[in-house]
């Protein structure tokens, strides 16, 4: 059997992560996407890379411009919002590439890349990206809300 006020604290403790992760995804939810984030996630991108299945490079995101920026950003947003990834999305063009060492007569010196539309990736980093604050924010708020769960069983 658990201690009764063992047993109170753990509920308390569950009820404060449950708060924290609800509180800090519905603030996501009602959030568009930013140009600054849009503009975060293409600037990671890198040139001379690759031609995607939709026929476009990441030259035409890292030189567009603001115009550019802002009909993606409205574009993720609608995407947000319909919960509807486009289907052109999952077209993928996969690639063998050689490793460089070895005989190129022989299967295992080659890798396979999965070359995808550069716009589900770009919405894939501002996502990611996203998750990754909602779950520190959500940290954040639990450490705070435990501390005040320790403090009113401490009795000092």
């Amino acid at each position: 059997p658990i201690d009764p006020e063992l047993q109170e604290y753990e509920n308390k403790t569950l009820d404060v992560f449950d708060n924290a992760l609800t509180l800090a995804h519905a603030q996501n939810q009602q959030t568009d996407f930013t140009t600054s984030e849009i503009k975060k996630a293409i600037k990671s991108l890198k040139s001379g890379k690759w031609i995607d299945p939709t026929n476009l490079t990441n030259e035409i995101f890292l030189y567009g411009g603001d115009a550019l920026i802002e009909i993606i950003t409205n574009l993720f947003n609608i995407i947000k919002w319909k919960k509807q990834i486009p289907t052109e999305w999952n077209n993928v063009i996969i690639q063998t590439i050689y490793k460089g060492k070895g005989s190129k007569k022989k299967l295992e010196n080659y890798r396979g890349i999965f070359l995808t539309p550069i716009l589900s990736k770009l919405f894939e980093k501002v996502v990611q990206s996203r998750s990754y604050n909602i779950i520190l924010k959500g940290f954040i708020i639990l450490c705070w809300n435990f501390s005040e769960v320790v403090k009113s069983f401490i009795k000092i």
